[in-house]
């Protein structure tokens, strides 16, 4: 099953607006996601996990992994792994939904934005 979820607005109050030109504006970057959804939690409409790609930007690695998890962790589902993090470009972003998330960030507004999430049924162990 595949689940699309709607926007997340993620702002970071620490940090100045960034200006044209300024290096964070190209900074993307790109992960794998295993979540979990407690019991109870109907966001994935009953199934236990999924997985899902990200995408973000960000000054760093460990910036974007923070942004990621705050999201998912505010719409109840629990980070179990993530993986692959690495910079990217647009023009790698080769699935579409990845790609269209990606087009969906506005720096300073909305930092991380997910492809589609493929639920799974049992968690793996």
């Amino acid at each position: 099953m595949i689940i699309a979820l709607p926007l997340f607005r993620l702002r970071d109050r620490t940090k100045p607006e960034p200006q044209q030109g300024d290096r964070r504006l190209n900074d993307l970057w790109t992960g794998l996601w295993e979540i979990e959804a407690p019991i109870g939690c109907t966001l994935l409409e009953g199934a236990r996990g999924a997985f899902v790609n990200a995408v973000g930007i960000a000054e760093d690695q460990s910036i974007f992994v923070e942004n990621a998890a705050r999201v998912l962790g505010a719409w109840g589902l629990e980070v179990r792994n993530c993986e692959a993090i690495r910079p990217t470009r647009l023009e790698e972003l080769k699935d579409p939904a990845l790609h269209r998330a990606a087009e969906s960030l506005i720096p300073g507004a909305v930092l991380v934005a997910f492809g589609e999430f493929h639920t799974f049924s049992d968690l793996p162990e």
